[in-house]
């Protein structure tokens, strides 16, 4: 196979981005969802060995992916043990036209004996640079949003201490045009890195997955950028 990157493949990395927290396995519900990160760093959040729990796989190989990747890079503790070691460093760049688009959540429905989390927009203003994924043919297409901050998507997260955040960021990965129309990561601010020469870097941290259908009205008000610009998550 292609590169290892902290339990991903570089071959199929955009969709093995998209693992989420496993619920249920044999119709059985797995033990109690994780309230807190991980003590200690094992691997970069927007992998699935930073995390606890059982995982699932979203997408299928047929994904239209609406992100580049730039960069990933790994670093191990012992590098004797390439590529499987430890891991104490990480980060990932993608290239996309898509604008972060902020959000919270709206909802939880029940599902099962436990819950799914529903976002909605954080924005209420009209907006203009927005996709109509239902009626045109121009995949790039731009719709006015609505006001009323209807559904976005499905949200699973990586734990329950995010799911209250109120700067949350949802990017999309992939699109399939037969079932889901959207899926992709949420995201939150880690930190910013200040410099000298050049504006400061906002570096991202993986929070979660989501899923949108061409049900949810709130898919209309994400963005697209004129421009390609760069997210760097760690």
């Amino acid at each position: 196979r292609s590169e290892y990157l902290a339990g991903l493949w570089r071959d199929s990395l955009l969709r093995d981005l998209l693992w989420e927290r496993c619920l249920y396995r044999d119709r059985q519900i797995l033990g109690p969802e994780p309230s807190g990160h991980p003590r200690g760093y094992r691997a970069p959040s927007w992998s699935w060995a930073s995390t606890d729990f059982a995982i699932n796989f979203m997408t299928s190989s047929n994904a239209e992916p609406l992100v580049q990747v730039v960069e990933c890079t790994i670093t191990l503790k012992d590098k004797t043990l390439l590529p499987f070691g430890p891991v104490i460093d990480g980060s990932l760049v993608l290239r996309t036209r898509w604008l972060l688009h902020p959000c919270k959540k709206h909802t939880e429905r029940p599902h099962g004996r436990r819950k799914t989390t529903q976002l909605q927009s954080r924005r209420t203003e009209q907006s203009s640079h927005t996709i109509d994924q239902e009626n045109s043919d121009d995949k790039d297409s731009l719709l006015s949003s609505t006001r009323r901050n209807p559904e976005l998507c499905d949200a699973t997260f990586d734990c329950e201490d995010d799911i209250e955040a109120e700067d949350l960021w949802i990017l999309p990965i992939l699109r399939q045009h037969h079932t889901i129309a959207m899926s992709g990561l949420i995201l939150r601010v880690a930190r910013i890195e200040q410099h000298t020469q050049r504006k400061p870097s906002v570096l991202y941290r993986r929070v979660g997955s989501w899923v949108a259908y061409r049900y949810n009205r709130g898919l209309k008000g994400l963005g697209v950028s004129d421009e390609w610009y760069e997210i760097t998550l760690i």
